[in-house]
């Protein structure tokens, strides 16, 4: 139910707010960057979740430490050609 609880505030509210909002930030270090989950609908290959320097993102850390101490191997992460196709812009009026 927690779990339930978490991805509907991460989804909903932190999709809703800007990406630099106050709050993703604070709910992503609550939430050990779960507020980051609309990153997994749009990359979901990806082992990680946040994808800015600021998202923090504690379950790819762990990830990371796995792949460097070779315990894991072939770790997808999105390239920067991806992330721009998945940008959308707002038509200025």
């Amino acid at each position: 139910v927690f779990l339930a609880m978490i991805n509907f505030i991460g989804i909903f509210l932190c999709a809703m707010a800007t990406p630099t909002a106050g709050i993703a930030k604070v709910f992503g270090l609550l939430t050990f960057g779960e507020s980051w989950h609309n990153n997994h609908h749009a990359f979901e290959s990806s082992a990680a979740i946040g994808l800015k320097w600021w998202q923090v993102d504690f379950g790819y850390a762990v990830v990371w430490i796995l792949a460097k101490l070779g315990l894991v191997w072939d770790v997808n992460l999105p390239t920067a050609k991806m992330m721009a196709a998945k940008k959308i812009t707002i038509a200025q009026d």
